[in-house]
C-alpha cells in the first residue's frame, strides 16, 4: 500500500525503534528517504523530540508548493 512512497523519520520516535520503523515501511514497499527533497511525501516526526531542521526544511518546502506531509 505504501508502493513509490517515500519517507523520511527524524526525532526521537517513542513506540519503536528508528530502524523498526524503517523496516516497517519498506515491507509495505515504501521507500526510506536520506533526506528532505521535493521527492519526499512524507516526513514522520517522532514525539520524543529532536525533529530540528527535517521539520524546518518541509515546511518551507511545503509553503513552496511540495508535496511532503508532516505525520507527528
Amino acid at each position: 500500500p505504501l508502493a513509490g512512497k517515500k519517507f523520511l523519520f527524524t526525532g526521537s520516535l517513542l513506540a519503536m525503534e528508528r530502524g523498526e520503523a524503517e523496516k516497517l515501511v519498506e515491507a509495505k514497499g515504501g521507500e526510506i528517504a536520506s533526506g528532505v527533497t521535493q521527492d519526499l511525501d512524507y516526513l514522520v516526526v517522532g514525539g520524543g523530540g529532536g525533529a530540528g531542521s527535517k521539520l524546518d526544511k518541509a515546511k518551507k518546502l511545503k509553503e513552496k508548493g511540495g508535496k511532503v506531509e508532516t505525520k507527528i
